[in-house]
């Protein structure tokens, strides 16, 4: 399966959007999208109880494949909620093999896994992401530990 999905990995605050906002300006044939604003007009309209399976091919259609350019995906985190039960890694990669994609993970990247939250949080996700092109923020600005 070839895919052409950009993780772009970081906590609150590490600079995601600001880099995602600077490849748009400087790459006119990509187009940035707010996935939570975008996902969550889709959803809206479908009945609570349908929206977790309905979540993957709602993505799918805030991501549509275009005649050039990429998407750029930030404020990706309500395609991460347990509601949803999306397995957003590999939506991502299915939506990838259509279309480039730069995806915004607002969390860590460790040992092939892309992590969401904290284990204390209701939202927490763990996936396992495999070989992959990964742009870990996380190291550029690594968490004070004093």
């Amino acid at each position: 399966m070839r895919t052409r999905t950009v993780w772009v990995v970081g906590r609150p605050g590490s600079g995601k959007t600001k880099l995602l906002k600077e490849l748009v300006q400087s790459r006119p044939d990509c187009e940035y999208v707010n996935v939570n604003r975008e996902l969550a007009k889709v959803l809206a309209g479908r009945p609570p109880a349908s929206r977790p399976f309905d979540a993957a091919a709602c993505l799918s259609a805030v991501l549509p494949p275009r005649p050039a350019g990429a998407w750029v995906a930030d404020n990706t985190e309500l395609a991460l909620s347990r509601e949803l039960r999306l397995a957003v890694v590999d939506r991502c990669k299915a939506i990838g093999q259509a279309v480039p994609l730069v995806f915004s993970w607002c969390g860590e990247h460790r040992d092939g896994t892309l992590l969401y939250g904290t284990p204390a949080h209701p939202d927490y996700r763990e996936f396992a992401l495999g070989v992959a092109v990964v742009v870990d923020l996380n190291q550029l600005h690594p968490m004070d530990t004093n």
